[in-house]
């Protein structure tokens, strides 16, 4: 059982996942370059026997009204191109967070799993004090590259040092790690509430039989410098459930 819900990409209908790009979390995968994706395919998620973005890719209460030709149901330009498409694979129920999937993991006991809090977040831990673990996959062939995804998030960090960046191998899989502090941009201006300062991101990038795992840490840097320990450790527990 374990990857088989992974392996087929869920055939998104186009109005619904330009709307799910432009939705509340275009902060986090906005700039990053994804894959090709036939337009025949982003056309038929509705005629497919139910096929289409994930549950919950609707708009959550208070989200600012879209401009018209984002509006459902209108003609839509193609988003930029680069931009992800809406989460398009089954989500685990968090109960099940890191037991099935291309990728396993174990997590720090107060790491709490929740439901995403948007439409392209995978899965989420809430951290504690407001620092939170969140999870992106995209597909096989979604999601853009490791590296222009590592320089992204090294953009939305400024007036801090350089950030560390390594490689390495756990169970078989490349893992990109990053670790950076500073300012936190969102990357679309109006959808976050601004800049936040003081901030520290742990990344880790996996290359997945299915495609990249995307997983991020990110809080105040006092906060996150106390969950070093427990990052690491969870990513030291990745495994290969392909």
């Amino acid at each position: 059982m374990r990857g088989k819900s992974f392996s087929k990409t869920i055939v998104l209908a186009a109005a619904a996942a330009s709307l799910a790009v432009w939705g509340c979390d275009g902060d986090e995968f906005s700039d990053a370059p994804a894959a090709q994706a036939g337009a025949s395919q982003s056309s038929q998620g509705s005629d497919r026997g139910g096929l289409g973005p994930v549950e919950g890719s609707e708009l959550p209460p208070g989200h600012p009204p879209l401009a018209p030709d984002q509006q459902r149901g209108q003609q839509q330009a193609p988003p930029p191109q680069g931009t992800p498409q809406a989460n398009p694979v089954e989500r685990i129920p968090p109960a099940e967070y890191g037991q099935r999937g291309p990728i396993l993991w174990d997590s720090p006991d107060h790491w709490e799993p929740r439901e995403p809090q948007g439409t392209m977040r995978f899965a989420e831990y809430g951290v504690r004090d407001g620092a939170e673990l969140t999870i992106f996959y995209f597909g096989p062939d979604s999601g853009g590259a490791a590296e222009g995804n590592l320089q992204r998030w090294e953009s939305q960090l400024t007036g801090g040092p350089a950030p560390a960046k390594s490689v390495t191998e756990i169970d078989g899989m490349t893992v990109h790690r990053f670790d950076g502090q500073g300012t936190y941009h969102a990357d679309l201006p109006g959808v976050s509430d601004g800049p936040v300062e003081d901030q520290r991101m742990l990344g880790a990038i996996v290359e997945t039989s299915q495609g990249l795992f995307f997983f991020r840490l990110l809080g105040d840097r006092q906060v996150v410098d106390d969950e070093v320990e427990g990052f690491d450790s969870f990513v030291k527990s990745f495994r290969d459930g392909a």
